[in-house]
């Protein structure tokens, strides 16, 4: 029982972390391919995408904290996945807006200065 409810709560939290980071990842191309001649607009893209992706964060952390444990069950001695891949999801997840949010800025100063050319 426990075992199926471990590698449940697992399975579902991989499919949220790998759905909302292909959503992300997808808007991104999105907005660059859609608004690549416009720069003002990459940047404002690449803001909003962080701001999803956060977002998205925020609620799968609400869900494996509090709503869906998974770790009471591992430490019952279920077959949980190892603790190196969940540190890597974490890392790969929130390593995700930091990248966004860098780049929004980069897009932000050189906006400025191109302006301040003009």
């Amino acid at each position: 029982m426990a075992i199926i409810e471990a590698q449940s709560n697992f399975n579902s939290l991989f499919y949220i972390v790998i759905l909302s980071t292909i959503i992300v990842i997808g808007l991104i191309i999105f907005f660059i391919m859609k608004l690549r001649h416009n720069f003002k607009q990459v940047g404002k893209a690449l803001g909003i995408s962080a701001i999803i992706t956060l977002i998205i964060e925020f609620f799968v952390w609400i869900y494996f904290s509090f709503i869906n444990p998974g770790q009471v069950y591992c430490k019952m001695g279920a077959n949980c996945p190892s603790s190196s891949f969940l540190s890597f999801l974490f890392v790969l997840y929130f390593f995700v807006p930091i990248l966004l949010i860098v780049l929004f800025i980069y897009y932000l100063i050189v906006f400025i200065r191109n302006k301040n050319k003009k």
